[in-house]
């Protein structure tokens, strides 16, 4: 791998992690106004198994797309 991948990817990494602070730091706002855990679209309970792997999940599993 040359440099230029070496940036690449290294930018990709930071581009990440910078999203996951956005959302954990979106999530801890969520706790402070008793929203935390509901669904930004429909307002409905976010799933246990969902957000004990997910805890910054904005989305219920159904209305980010993945609902059956």
């Amino acid at each position: 791998m040359d440099a230029l991948q070496q940036q690449a990817m290294a930018r990709a990494g930071q581009r990440s992690l910078h999203g996951r602070l956005s959302r954990c730091v979106s999530a801890l706002a969520a706790v402070d106004r008793g929203e935390y855990g509901l669904c930004r679209a429909c307002d409905e309970p976010i799933g246990y198994r969902r957000l004990a792997a997910y805890p910054e999940a904005p989305l219920c599993i159904e209305c980010q797309g993945g609902g059956r």
